[in-house]
């Protein structure tokens, strides 16, 4: 199945961002998934009927909140701990209070990692590169090769990065646009940051950034950034820096303000 975004949609139906979003909220729209705090929605989805027509004034009232569709938590938030805006000092206490417990590993993975303690941080996310939930898989994918190459295990990330790029590569047209955007972003990550040459003809991140949840995609821009420094496109590189945090609306303590994500 193919999918389209709330801005795709609002268009397509002649109603505003607003509307449609409130459409999807209400369980209105069939096949609607909410990924990393975005709707997406099913391309050949209807629009739904506007349920004040016909009805005298007097009725009118709004409409009783329903249910939003059930969507796995997994889904919502792919690198917990890196999309979380805790206050500093209370990391810990924060992943601790994660109620999904498949999350709450992945975002102990994470601070394993970013504490200096990759051996930990790969035994956990092992558990997961095999996950049939895609968020969490690629989350494992991303912790485990760079945990390995800091301990000097190259096959066993250089597997988790093989793991990755195929999950790209295989993708289809079924796959939602926020998860095609995380596969995206982990591809990019992996390769910018380790200095190896992008996969060809997988696009560009830029094109996937709007798609991403908000702490994803200030690392995203971070890779971005880091990505046009390389390119020698110094002036490029720190106007990408200067509009990520003008456009910051809330702090991520996590990476890249406290880790390079080099082994």
């Amino acid at each position: 199945m193919e999918y389209i975004t709330v801005h795709e949609a609002a268009q397509k139906w002649k109603i505003s961002e607003r509307l449609t979003q409130q459409y999807c909220t209400e369980g209105r729209v069939q096949g609607a998934e909410k990924f990393g705090g975005v709707w997406a929605i099913p391309a050949d989805a209807k629009k739904p009927e506007d349920s004040r027509r016909g009805r005298k004034p007097a009725e009118l009232k709004p409409p009783a909140p329903q249910s939003a569709p059930s969507v796995p938590t997994a889904h919502l938030i792919p690198m917990p701990l890196m999309n979380s805006p805790f206050a500093p000092g209370h990391c810990l206490e924060y992943v601790e209070g994660i109620e999904d417990v498949r999350l709450r590993d992945i975002a102990r993975a994470e601070y394993n990692y970013f504490s200096g303690r990759p051996e930990e941080a790969a035994q956990m996310a092992e558990l997961y590169l095999s996950y049939p939930d895609l968020s969490l898989r690629l989350s494992a994918c991303l912790i485990y090769a760079y945990s390995n190459l800091s301990i000097g295990q190259i096959q066993r990330a250089r597997y988790a990065l093989t793991e990755v790029r195929n999950t790209l590569k295989d993708a289809d047209e079924s796959m939602p646009p926020q998860l095609r955007a995380a596969a995206f972003f982990t591809v990019t990550t992996a390769a910018v940051l380790l200095h190896l040459p992008l996969p060809e003809g997988i696009g560009h991140l830029q094109d996937y950034l709007r798609l991403l949840p908000p702490g994803l995609r200030m690392f995203a821009l971070y890779v971005q950034a880091h990505y046009t420094y390389l390119q020698g496109d110094y002036g490029k590189s720190i106007g990408i820096v200067e509009t990520a945090l003008a456009c910051r609306q809330r702090s991520f303590p996590s990476p890249p303000s406290t880790c390079t994500w080099r082994p």
